[in-house]
C-alpha cells in the first residue's frame, strides 16, 4: 500500500527494536532490518553522533516522543515541549501498546542511543486517508508552524 516500500514493507515497523512484537497488519517485513532503506538509516545513525532524531510522518498533528519500552530518555521531555511550544503540536502520552511502537524508527533510535527520538506527525487530520496525505501533502502541512522543527532540535 502507499505507506510501504516496493517490497510491501512498512519501514517504520522494520527496525530492530522489539521487532518480534510487530503485528502482521503493520507489515514489518520478514525480519528486523530486512530492508535496504532501514539498514541505511541504521548506518547513518551509527556513523554520526546525532544528539536527537526527528522522524517526520504525515498525519496526526502531534508528537510521539516516549514509549513504554524505552521509558524516560534524558532530554526527551525538553525537546518535545520545545517542539510543542514552537510548532504547536500536541504531545501524545507515552505509547503503551507494543503493537504501536515496536519496530519503529524513533523507538529504535531511543533504545540504541539513549537519546531523544521524536515522531512528528505533520498534517492536522489523523483520519485523513493516506492517499490524500500523499497527494496533498504540501497544501495540508502547516509549513509556517513546522518549519522551525529542525532548528528546535538542533538548539537543545
Amino acid at each position: 500500500l502507499f505507506k510501504n516500500n516496493s517490497n510491501n514493507v512498512n519501514l517504520n515497523a522494520n527496525f530492530p527494536f522489539m521487532w518480534e512484537s510487530v503485528p502482521f497488519y503493520r507489515q514489518g517485513g520478514s525480519r528486523a532490518a530486512s530492508e535496504r532503506e532501514t539498514r541505511f538509516l541504521i548506518h547513518l545513525c551509527e556513523k554520526y553522533p546525532y544528539e536527537s532524531m526527528l522522524s517526520f510522518h504525515s498525519r496526526g498533528d502531534c508528537l510521539y516522543w516516549r514509549d513504554e519500552g524505552n521509558a524516560e530518555i534524558k532530554g526527551d521531555r525538553e525537546l518535545a515541549e520545545k517542539l510543542r511550544y514552537t510548532c504547536g503540536f500536541a504531545l501524545c502520552p507515552s505509547t503503551k501498546d507494543k503493537a504501536d511502537y515496536s519496530g519503529g524508527f524513533e523507538n529504535w533510535f531511543r533504545y540504541r542511543f539513549s537519546k531523544p527520538g521524536i515522531c512528528v506527525e505533520l498534517i492536522n487530520d489523523e483520519n485523513a486517508p493516506f492517499s490524500l496525505c500523499c497527494r496533498d501533502f504540501y497544501s495540508l502541512t502547516r509549513w509556517e508552524e513546522t518549519g522551525c522543527a529542525v532548528l528546535c532540535a538542533t538548539d537543545i
